[in-house]
């Protein structure tokens, strides 16, 4: 059987999507599982205040991973910079419905939404 590394096999967008749709919502799963967990070994008032702490770190650290790749091409790290297209910081499919901005406290930000992993 040969590896596959040596078959080059095509496959059409819907089938990505679906893909990257699946991965996405076994993370989310993942995630409320941990959630879920520590809630009930802690309480809910500790396990939640572990929860936001973690979340809010999984953001700064996202933040700070695709600042770093806008950057790294040369690029000035301005909403118009990050995203699909440029810094390539989401997948292009199956991982969210769509992408606005936003005006934030008077700071333009781009907003993905639909996210497949938040949904679950």
């Amino acid at each position: 059987m040969a590896s596959e590394k040596t078959i080059k096999e095509t496959i059409s967008l819907e089938e990505a999507k679906r893909a990257v749709e699946l991965t996405a919502r076994r993370l989310g799963l993942l995630h409320l599982s941990f959630a879920r967990t520590l809630v009930d070994e802690l309480g809910e008032k500790k396990g939640k205040e572990l929860i936001t702490r973690a979340i809010k770190d999984y953001g700064r650290r996202i933040g700070k991973e695709v600042r770093e790749g806008v950057v790294k091409q040369g690029l000035d790290p301005v909403p118009e910079n990050y995203g699909v297209g440029k810094s390539k910081d989401l997948p292009e499919f199956g991982m969210r419905e769509g992408r606005e901005e936003a005006r934030v406290g008077g700071e333009k930000r781009i907003r993905a939404y639909g996210c497949a992993m938040a949904k679950v």
